[in-house]
């Protein structure tokens, strides 16, 4: 028996077992948000650490950042557009200060 063949197998035992039943997030769709707004070359390690649940503080107010940057260019409403930027400002402070310990550490 192959490995593709030996895979298949396990998966399909899995799914007549109701192994996948209780999966989180099931019957809704993916919020990939976060996963965009990560640059490249940073996603598939990004992916990893956050499927591990120790995304670096770092990383994920990179994400925060850029989210609300889309969202910014999306929001026609001028509040609401100052009000984005005032967040990210914030967090891009927060980031810089991150970056500034991080490279103390080293």
């Amino acid at each position: 028996m192959n490995w593709e063949r030996t895979t298949e197998e396990k998966i399909r035992k899995s799914i007549e077992n109701g192994e996948f039943d209780d999966l989180p997030g099931k019957g809704q769709p993916l919020n990939l948000d976060n996963y965009f707004a990560t640059p490249a070359e940073w996603r598939a390690s990004f992916s990893l650490l956050k499927n591990a649940n120790v995304l670096p503080e770092m990383l994920d107010l990179h994400c925060d950042i850029e989210r609300l940057r889309l969202r910014c260019e999306k929001a026609s409403d001028p509040e609401e557009k100052m009000q984005i930027q005032r967040k990210v400002n914030e967090l891009e402070t927060k980031l810089n200060l991150e970056k500034e310990l991080f490279r103390k550490r080293k």
